[in-house]
């Protein structure tokens, strides 16, 4: 087994739809137990022999509480959503998702969506970013980011609905795989047989 994403340059088309459909269904299969990895990185995935992504490292797991977060803090700060960073931040299943999308950012791109700073500036750059989805869609935001010229527009979207600022309108994973991206794939895949 190998880490699964040591790369400075995006994945294939077909290796990064198959590398994110083993992400997604992962964390699904934890987000419906209603557990929040916390920590979900490039460091805690790996690729096995047979070519698929496996989510590791959950010792920052933890249950998902009937109001909708998580017991306490955990993981890695810096690949949390805004909200995660308020005076009643703690962490949820849409945490997750929120590191989902940094990660297809990078798998998509070969770089950091926030690039390598510091975390007090990764702190600052998201709440800008939140401040900014006031007058524009996140959509928008991500049409102009020059690393994601020529990226499939059902990508777009999909990392649209990830990344948002806006908890509510953020998707989990589960729901992340029913969008065109996943599923027009599988339809081709099946007329291409």
């Amino acid at each position: 087994m190998e880490q699964a994403f040591n790369l400075d340059q995006g994945l294939e088309d077909e290796k990064l739809h198959s590398t994110l459909r083993d992400l997604f269904e992962g964390t699904a299969a934890l987000n419906e137990q209603q557990l929040c990895h916390r920590d979900l990185k490039p460091e805690n995935a790996i690729r096995t022999l047979d070519g698929r992504v496996k989510i590791i490292d959950f010792g920052t797991t933890a249950i998902e509480e009937s109001y909708g977060r998580a017991a306490a803090w955990g993981g890695d700060l810096t690949i949390h959503p805004p909200e995660s960073f308020g005076f009643n931040g703690r962490s949820n299943r849409k945490t997750d998702s929120y590191s989902l999308f940094l990660m297809t950012y990078k798998l998509a791109t070969g770089k950091e969506f926030f690039g390598h700073v510091s975390k007090q500036e990764k702190k600052a750059a998201k709440q800008a970013l939140a401040n900014q989805e006031k007058t524009q869609s996140f959509r928008e935001l991500l049409e102009e980011d020059r690393n994601l010229y020529g990226v499939d527009p059902k990508l777009l979207d999909l990392m649209a609905k990830l990344g948002t600022a806006n908890e509510s309108e953020r998707i989990l994973a589960r729901e992340a795989l029913l969008m065109s991206y996943f599923a027009n794939r599988e339809v081709n895949v099946l007329e291409a047989a």
